[in-house]
């Protein structure tokens, strides 16, 4: 995966975790903006958000 990036074990132990539901309230947060796209705030690159959601799914 051409995104990754290789971190150290502290940084590692610093990262949130991340459990099923909050992937699953991802997932749907998501299909819910990309039927109404008024609702994206303009900092938030659905692109972005998609490839990151992609790459949690797929561990």
């Amino acid at each position: 995966m051409p995104l990754l990036v290789a971190l150290s074990v502290e940084k590692k132990r610093n990262l949130p975790i991340v459990g099923e539901r909050l992937i699953t309230f991802v997932e749907r947060a998501t299909q819910r903006v990309n039927q109404n796209l008024k609702f994206v705030p303009p900092y938030l690159n659905l692109d972005d958000v998609k490839v990151d959601l992609e790459a949690w799914v797929s561990e």
